[in-house]
């Protein structure tokens, strides 16, 4: 099984503004545009569920409002807010097919170890809880300019705009 990555340019101030707004209509977008993935993805999530953990259906909820009630049990959460990035960002370029593994995508740290992308978490500090399982991570348009200028980032296009920032999310597929 390969670790696949999805990755989303997205305005870091809409993603900001979205997970905590309570906005019941965006919720309601999200469980109705994305539905037939929500049922496939939340029946993938019964298959591996603690039963303390929340359904798809209402970490969608919750993450809009800001509320996360069973954080030891992230990857509702995960989900939940790649359809978020899915609806509000653009999806990024990042190869050919759009499907590179996660550890394709990678850049060197300090010391020249290659991290891969999803290894830092996700770009709001509210969310740290979702970085447990290590299948989110995301690039400032900074970042990527060091990465592209030192040649350390590896299988990446640019697209990058002031104010964006790259989520990327990996799974097994």
């Amino acid at each position: 099984m390969l670790r696949l990555l999805q990755a989303y340019w997205v305005e870091l101030a809409t993603l900001d503004r979205a997970v905590g707004s309570g906005d019941e209509k965006l919720v309601h977008e999200l469980r109705t545009r994305f539905e037939p993935e929500v049922r496939r993805r939340s029946s993938d999530l019964r298959d591996d569920a603690d039963e303390r953990q929340v359904s798809l259906h209402d970490a969608i909820g919750e993450l809009i409002d800001g509320r996360l009630s069973v954080p030891e049990h992230p990857r509702p959460y995960e989900v939940a807010l790649e359809l978020l990035c899915r609806r509000i960002g653009v999806p990024a370029e990042v190869g050919p097919y759009g499907n590179l593994t996660d550890e394709q995508i990678a850049r060197r740290d300090k010391t020249g170890r290659v991290t891969r992308l999803c290894s830092n978490g996700p770009p709001l500090a509210r969310l740290a809880p979702l970085s447990a399982l290590g299948t989110i991570g995301h690039l400032t348009p900074k970042d990527l300019a060091i990465a592209t200028k030192d040649k350390t980032l590896v299988g990446f296009k640019k697209g990058a705009r002031d104010g964006m920032v790259l989520v990327g999310f990996s799974g097994f597929h």
